[in-house]
Parts: structure tokens; sequence; C-alpha cells
């Protein structure tokens, strides 16, 4: 895919990435059905307008769409380039806000597609540990996130997201207690972050990220 065919694909994503309400709650049913329910904790925490971005654990494949079911506004997020090999499924989730991003992590080009969103006044949802992690012995949240809030000045809203892994367990499926739970956090303004550098800046969004989604994944939702 060459550099004008990306540059395409992310113009169309930005206009044509929109997510009714109807079908956010038609979602919502489903996953109330799929999870024998759900919890929510913190949703007043998150902003109706102005650019955003939504920090967030890492669970499953479905957690950008379980995401976009309880955030009223529509959501854009990265995704690692193995997931566009499939062209009918590559323009699904472009449909549905997907940026391609390296195997790699943040280049130039993801940094570029991620401001062009946020002056555009929209949401992009970060996954800071780098992936889908099975186990974590210890949460670490990379640079990536600190240095696009500090470089656009857009505010983090860090969530905890549990149970979205056990859909296809069979014995979480056939269990009748609430396996799917979102924590919203307090917002992380950069603009209210002190620092004496650019690089101690980056630093310290980073690090209030990490320990703000270690609470969110310590409360009772």
């Amino acid at each position: 895919m060459n550099d004008l065919n990306k540059s395409k694909i992310s113009e169309i994503s930005i206009s044509k990435n929109k997510h009714p309400l109807w079908a956010k709650k038609l979602v919502r049913i489903a996953l109330w059905i799929a999870y024998s329910g759900y919890k929510t904790k913190g949703i007043e925490n998150i902003p109706t307008e102005g650019p955003l971005i939504i920090a967030s654990t890492h669970l499953s494949y479905l957690d950008p769409i379980i995401l976009s079911a309880f955030i009223s506004r529509n959501l854009f997020y990265y995704a690692k380039k193995e997931l566009f090999r499939n062209y009918f499924f590559s323009k699904l989730i472009t449909r549905f806000g997907a940026i391609l991003i390296d195997r790699d992590g943040f280049t130039r080009r993801s940094f570029q597609i991620g401001n062009k969103i946020l002056k555009s006044e929209e949401c992009i949802v970060i996954f800071p540990e780098g992936g889908i992690l099975e186990k974590r012995d210890q949460l670490i949240i990379k640079s990536g996130i600190g240095m696009i809030s500090a470089l656009s000045n857009t505010p983090i809203l860090p969530v905890s997201i549990k149970g979205s892994d056990t859909l296809f367990n069979l014995r979480s499926f056939f269990s009748d207690s609430t396996r799917l739970s979102l924590n919203f956090g307090k917002i992380i303004n950069p603009k209210q972050i002190e620092f004496q550098s650019k690089s101690e800046h980056r630093k310290k969004i980073t690090k209030m990220v990490e320990d703000s989604i270690e609470k969110l994944e310590n409360e009772s939702v």
C-alpha cells in the first residue's frame, strides 16, 4: 500500500467514521446478552466535545467496539497492519475508525494522522501497553501516548476494561455473574502539568497515565 493510498484511507475514515447512537444501543444490548450483563463506572468523566485521547487497557479485539458502545462520540483507533491483510476486513475496520500502524509502533505517519484527527475535535483510542496482553505481571505504558498528548496538547481519558476476553471462554459463558466492566478515570490534562523540558513533559504524562490506569484496575466497579 503506497503513501497516497494510505493518505486516502485516513481522509475517508475521518469523513465517514460515524457511529449512530441507535447502533451503539444495539451493541450494548448484544454485550449485555453476551457477557451476562456489564458494569460501568465514571461515565460522567467522558468529555462530550473537544479533542480527546482515550488510553485503555487491551484484552480483546472487541475492545474498540466495546469502547464505542459506551462512549457517545465517534472513535478512531490504531490497528496493527496484520489486521489489514484481508481486503474486506480492512474496509470494515477502516469504516469504523481503524488507523494502520506499523508493527514497530508509532511512526511519523502515525502521529500525523493522530494529530489530524485531534485537530478535527475527534477522539482517538490508544492502547498504551502496545497490544493485547494475555497475562500482565506489571502495567507498563509505552511513551508514545505521552508524546502525542504533549505535542497536540490533548487531554487523556484513562480507561480500564475487564472481562472482554471471556466471551469465548466456555466456563465463563455459562456463568451467571457479570463478566464485563469498564472503569473511566479522571481526565489528565497536559496543559496543567509543570515541566522543565519537552522530554520531562512526555515522561510525566506517560507516568500519570500509568498510575491512573493502575488505580482503575485495582478499583471495584
